[in-house]
């Protein structure tokens, strides 16, 4: 998704200034308007500034929060694939050693302290550790924020 933010602005200013100079135009009725002193004409022309700036100011700000959320989204995604890597490499035969240390670092450097637990026992084969398909589950809930009804049995695994 990419944002063209100048494009974008410039566009609704353009719109905006249209309208305020036919609202212009139909508060201050013609011959009205021939009568304005270069004061009142001054004070509407910075009025008008202050108001484009104050409309361009409120887009940057929205386009700054999407982006932002753009990029949260990002990172997060980019966190799960480290966990899903972490497990394909842990499966994987023979297991790259080196590899799989790097990514159980990495993912422990970010995710709470439950999931760590969780991970941590199924790499140790732990007898009572939750299953592959449960730990994405987890994980898929914590980027999503709960909203998955995904079930672990929903996950293909080749083992």
């Amino acid at each position: 998704m990419r944002i063209n933010n100048k494009r974008s602005t410039s566009f609704w200013i353009l719109i905006i200034l249209g309208v305020i100079i036919l609202i212009a135009f139909y508060v201050f009725d013609k011959p009205i308007f021939n009568m304005l002193s270069k004061w009142d004409i001054a004070l509407l022309f910075v009025l008008q500034l202050i108001v484009t700036g104050i409309i361009q100011l409120i887009f940057q700000l929205q386009h700054t929060k999407i982006l932002k959320n753009i990029e949260w989204n990002n990172k997060k995604r980019e966190q799960a694939i480290s966990v899903a890597s972490l497990f394909a490499e842990w499966i994987n035969k023979p297991m790259n050693k080196k590899e799989v240390n790097r990514l159980n670092w990495e993912v422990m450097l970010w995710v709470d302290d439950d999931l760590a637990k969780k991970i941590s026992m199924r790499l140790q084969n732990d007898q009572t550790a939750a299953n592959i398909q449960e730990i994405l589950i987890d994980i898929r809930k914590k980027i999503q924020g709960d909203t998955t009804t995904l079930k672990p049995s929903d996950i293909v695994y080749y083992p």
